[in-house]
């Protein structure tokens, strides 16, 4: 007969708010169905699912790509920033940076708000009846953009609480734009994965399938051929070249010797 023995251990549950029958209803209960409560809400349990779909566990920016940059503005295509609790949606923007700027950056704020203020019934424990009032009738998730530059060299830091979304340069104030990153970390489902590091000499790509486009490239452009080490031969880089009928080597790409 085997043993058993009760293993403990934590963050191994997924609690959803339960509604007995014939219970009072509170506002928290509602506000938990529709997620502006995420605790013991399932929306936090979906948004995990969806995460994980894509092998990812953490708050994810999806989208943001920078297109159409001209020589005075910047283009960025909507995205998403997926939460464990929210979703946060960004629309398609064009941005002008300041005048007066040599130098800058575009943050994002993450902001939770209730709005929508609406004429509500609410229960009056002294009179007991329902009474008019003002209230909230939806909970907001919202992306807030801000724009900080200066007029000397030198980037400002991304304000706490923010998100760096991209930076910009110019050579001389109010002159075209010379450089342009994107300083939010983006995944993108389309190209399998972020920021791969892979060697020898492949660098970050932003996918998988740049550093397979890198690699593809590399191997393109090769010119040599490296032979293989052993005792008593050679280990180097051999470069061939032909004229007419007839091909020759180099070691050095200085002595040509023609094949025995």
């Amino acid at each position: 007969m085997s043993n058993e023995t009760f293993i403990p251990i934590s963050g191994n549950e997924v609690k959803v708010y339960f509604q007995n029958q014939f219970q009072k209803i509170k506002a928290d209960d509602i506000n938990r169905l529709s997620g502006a409560n995420p605790d013991n809400s399932n929306i936090p349990a979906i948004l995990a699912a969806i995460l994980a779909t894509i092998g990812r566990s953490l708050d994810t920016a999806i989208g943001f790509k920078v297109t159409n940059s001209g020589a005075a503005s910047i283009s960025i295509e909507p995205g998403l920033i997926i939460r464990l609790d929210a979703i946060f949606r960004f629309p398609g923007v064009t941005l002008v940076p300041s005048s007066g700027s040599l130098e800058g950056i575009f943050e994002i704020e993450l902001e939770e708000a209730l709005t929508d203020l609406n004429t509500l019934a609410f229960w009056d424990s002294t009179s007991e009846r329902f009474q008019p009032g003002t209230g909230p009738t939806r909970k907001a998730y919202r992306v807030n953009l801000y724009e900080k530059w200066v007029n000397t060299p030198g980037l400002p830091s991304i304000t706490n609480s923010r998100l760096g979304l991209l930076s910009y340069k110019r050579s001389v104030i109010d002159g075209p734009l010379t450089e342009i990153k994107r300083l939010l970390p983006v995944y993108n489902p389309g190209l399998i994965g972020i920021d791969v590091s892979l060697d020898p000499g492949i660098l970050n790509q932003d996918s998988l399938a740049d550093s397979i486009n890198w690699l593809f490239q590399h191997i393109e452009q090769k010119n040599f051929l490296k032979t293989t080490s052993s005792t008593g031969f050679d280990d180097t880089q051999i470069r061939f070249r032909t004229q007419g009928a007839y091909a020759f080597w180099s070691k050095d790409e200085v002595n040509w010797y023609p094949f025995a």
